[in-house]
């Protein structure tokens, strides 16, 4: 009787569990679905964060190009850009302006250019007077167009 009744307690523990492991129709309807939702959420989190991304680029380059027509635009004249160099006077100017505006909005680079590709001006002292190779976005720049980039501060320049 002993062994009976062990075997029938096995047999009912095997097939509980098989139950347990084997889906039913429920179980395998909510599998199929949680896989089209789960890739569904990561296309959709992917494509939202890249727009997210897109809007506040927009955004910055607005502010950017406010703050150089405003805060900068009127302490350089045509004779800087051509002679190459800001006088002492004006650097300080940009420089006090360009503190705040750091303070305020978080801007951490900039840069001024002319037409021979030196940087005039910049908030690090060590790249005034720098000439450098024309790139994609420094020659759109220098078209008239604004352009604006995301990188990370570990580049000296």
């Amino acid at each position: 009787m002993r062994g009976f009744s062990g075997r029938i307690r096995r047999s009912m523990l095997q097939s509980a569990m098989r139950r347990l492991f084997k889906p039913g129709l429920l179980g395998k309807f909510a599998v199929a679905s949680a896989i089209p939702l789960l890739v569904l959420g990561i296309v959709l989190g992917k494509y939202l964060s890249h727009r997210i991304e897109q809007r506040t680029l927009a955004q910055a380059e607005h502010a950017a190009e406010l703050i150089a027509r405003v805060g900068f635009q009127p302490q350089i004249t045509e004779r800087d850009l051509k002679r190459g160099r800001l006088p002492k006077s004006r650097e300080r100017v940009l420089d006090q302006a360009l503190r705040s505006k750091q303070a305020e909005d978080g801007l951490a680079r900039i840069k001024i250019w002319n037409s021979q590709v030196r940087v005039v001006y910049s908030d690090k002292p060590s790249l005034i007077g720098r000439k450098y190779q024309i790139f994609g976005p420094l020659r759109e720049a220098l078209s008239g167009r604004v352009t604006s980039s995301v990188s990370t501060l570990h580049r000296a320049d």
